[in-house]
């Protein structure tokens, strides 16, 4: 199962956001944004720089990528073109790191016998709102697990902390000098 982070609302103009393509026409395709409960459209002129002849040559169905959000009220209209890519790497980097937080998430939540919606709902969109994401609340709270009062409901503190912090336990690294 393939787990994909929850975002309240719709995604913001200039947002870089994470997209599957579920459907492809002659001059534009359609997306699902993996993050939101939305779905965008790439027109082809947003494709890739130059005249592009066949939408098909760069988009496959399935496909997976970054896109800028050009136009959010009413329909999400996204732009692979104005993606450069140290900014489409750094926004995979995050996109990975929060699905692998979000099962620390989804183990917070089976631990206390809710399901992974009730957790986004009480703890998750919260620690969003706080931190930006589910990794950097995560972060947050192994170094620090005060910072989960006010922001956590009390019967997850305990919970949410030690899956926390067993998945950020430093390292110990010993360095030898020759």
């Amino acid at each position: 199962k393939v787990i994909s982070m929850k975002k309240k609302g719709a995604p913001s103009i200039g947002e870089l956001v994470i997209y599957k393509i579920t459907k492809i026409n002659p001059n534009s395709a359609f997306a699902e944004l993996l993050e939101y409960e939305a779905e965008g459209m790439i027109h082809i002129s947003e494709v890739g720089k130059g005249w592009i002849h066949d939408i098909r040559n760069f988009l496959k169905l399935g496909q997976t990528g970054v896109a800028k959000v050009m136009k959010s009220e009413g329909n999400v209209l996204l732009s692979i073109k104005r993606v450069d890519e140290r900014h489409k790497k750094e926004r995979i980097k995050v996109f990975k790191l929060d699905q692998k937080e979000e099962k620390m998430l989804e183990q917070a939540a089976k631990k206390l016998g809710k399901t992974f919606d009730q957790a986004y709902a009480d703890i998750g969109f919260a620690m969003q709102e706080k931190y930006g994401s589910i990794y950097e609340a995560f972060k947050a709270i192994a170094v620090n697990s005060e910072k989960l009062k006010g922001i956590v409901k009390e019967e997850w503190l305990e919970t949410v902390e030690e899956i926390a912090k067993k998945g950020f336990e430093q390292k110990e690294i010993e360095l030898k000098a020759r």
